[in-house]
């Protein structure tokens, strides 16, 4: 046991000579290096992996099994979608057919100029009555979507009524837990005592319909990994995603087309609990492609519980934020491990996403794993040693797999600790800190 310790210590110690020289991650972009990686966020879950297997293997995934409904049709609802699916590394889910992303199927936007008019009333450009003609439009067509993303929250009693019609149809609504809505009481707290934190809580509508309906809550953490200060918390949240800096809602890059005719690619730091729930709908999209299985809310929600990382605030007795950070990785793992196994029998599969066995005994080669280690010698305590940028560019992937498959390991968590801060991420040094302390 000292020994095992000395040899976690001898990481830290050894950090401060590594001496990158090439980018073992992508840093280059359009806005300046921050204190975390530019794709920090698809670092985190392994969306960046998964989707470059994904374009290795040429596959695609159908964007009919993804909708969207959003505010803003030109600005906030397309860089969302870039979230979900796009043709450069902010999405998990590549398209092959470029031309697809500005054709998102199931995309529907309560702008409302597209709808016409109920009980001879022009619709509002947010309001229940847009959902309720998607949700019976889609029913009547038999094309309703299996997961439907929601990047806000509920603004009126009258949406329930649309939500309600998407779980009859088996829908599962993805959504942001929202931002900034301080809690009355602990409003009225800090009147009294200004040093106490703000505490922000889920919208009674948005936490009652995540109770009744095929609503699942998605909350944001900070590159470190800690919550981030606008996420509103709740019993009901299921988990977060990488969204945000502390509390600046726009930190995390979404790259893509921004409207619905447009052909240039735009660059956009985006966040927010907005930027959360799309990376969840895109796993559990890419779980469904590739399993051929479609998860109940109450699957769908043990799924992303027992494969996401424990952070410091998912071991808090409150549980206000979830079971920890979403892992897209071993999402898409678990998918080819049903799919191998059960070959589209739906009881196979519903009792694989039960059992504790499903989310573990992952594998790395061990020689690739011990050369990959290798390549970073001064943060696993090897002898220094000449090493090509590339061999280190492919070894962090290696490392950032295996810790992503194997959260357990101590060893690579600090490992990948110490090499981020030797390239100056000490966000992304932090937190990694953080995933060794509490899996």
């Amino acid at each position: 046991m000292k020994t095992k310790a000395l040899a976690i210590l001898s990481v830290f110690s050894l950090c401060a000579l590594a001496q990158e020289k090439c980018d073992v991650v992508v840093h280059h972009g359009p806005f300046m290096k921050n204190t975390y990686s530019l794709y920090f966020a698809q670092e985190y879950t392994g969306a960046d992996l998964v989707r470059e297997e994904l374009l290795q293997k040429k596959i695609e995934i159908p964007t009919s099994l993804i909708g969207t409904i959003d505010s803003d049709v030109e600005n906030h609802a397309f860089i969302s979608m870039n979230l979900m699916s796009s043709q450069t590394p902010s999405a998990p889910l590549p398209l092959l057919n470029p031309t697809l992303q500005s054709k998102f199927e199931h995309a529907y936007f309560t702008e409302g100029k597209d709808i016409p008019p109920v009980d001879g009333k022009p619709q509002n450009r947010i309001g229940a009555m847009i959902w309720t003609h998607y949700g019976t439009r889609c029913t009547k067509e038999r094309n309703c979507p299996s997961f439907m993303n929601m990047s806000m929250v509920i603004k009126s009693p009258d949406w329930l009524k649309s939500i309600e019609i998407l779980t009859k149809q088996k829908t599962i609504v993805v959504a942001a837990s929202g931002n900034w809505n301080e809690d009355p009481q602990a409003k009225l707290a800090r009147e009294i005592d200004p040093t106490l934190k703000p505490v922000h809580v889920v919208p009674p509508l948005s936490d009652a319909a995540s109770v009744k309906y095929n609503y699942l809550l998605v909350g944001s953490t900070s590159p470190s990994g800690n919550v981030s200060d606008f996420s509103n918390g709740s019993e009901n949240v299921v988990l977060t995603a990488p969204a945000s800096n502390g509390d600046r809602v726009g930190a995390i890059l979404s790259s893509g087309f921004l409207s619905r005719n447009s052909t240039k690619v735009e660059y956009n730091k985006f966040g927010g609990t907005s930027a959360a729930a799309p990376q969840v709908t895109a796993a559990l999209v890419l779980f469904e492609a590739i399993s051929g299985y479609h998860p109940t809310l109450a699957e769908a929600k043990t799924l992303l519980r027992k494969s996401a990382i424990k952070l410091k605030f998912s071991s808090s007795p409150e549980k206000r934020h979830g079971a920890g950070n979403l892992n897209t990785l071993k999402i898409y793992e678990i998918a080819k491990r049903i799919k191998k196994a059960c070959d589209g029998r739906a009881t196979c599969a519903a009792t694989m996403i039960e059992q504790d066995d499903t989310y573990g005994g992952f594998e790395t080669n061990a020689q690739e794993l011990d050369r990959s280690k290798k390549a970073f010698p001064a943060c696993f305590g090897n002898k220094p040693a000449e090493v090509a940028c590339a061999e280190r560019t492919e070894a962090i992937k290696v490392l950032r797999r295996h810790a992503l498959l194997n959260t357990q390991d101590k060893e690579v968590q600090l490992g990948l600790s110490c090499i981020y801060e030797a390239l100056g991420y000490k966000a992304n040094a932090a937190y990694y800190k953080t995933v060794s302390e509490f899996n």
